[in-house]
């Protein structure tokens, strides 16, 4: 694991672990998740899940074209379920 997954909320990392099983983070878009999480981390002691969902939401939609086909179907479906309220 990251060491900087370590200062995710409890919350935040099960909405990591579920983004992962989902396969909603291909290496190319984790590589920029965790480079926005050390820049958050040096803001916040703990990383939210709403922190963790904008940040996640935000470059899902800048890279749904890489995503696989399956991946976009989903996402688009789901979005309101996982990134919702």
């Amino acid at each position: 694991m990251e060491p900087i997954l370590m200062k995710l909320s409890d919350e935040a990392k099960q909405f990591f672990a579920l983004l992962h099983s989902l396969e909603y983070l291909p290496p190319h878009i984790e590589k920029r998740l965790l480079h926005e999480l050390l820049f958050l981390s040096q803001e916040n002691i703990v990383i939210e899940l709403e922190t963790l969902k904008k940040s996640v939401a935000i470059l899902l939609f800048e890279h749904k074209e890489t995503l696989s086909l399956q991946a976009q179907m989903y996402l688009q479906k789901d979005w309101n379920i996982i990134f919702g309220p």
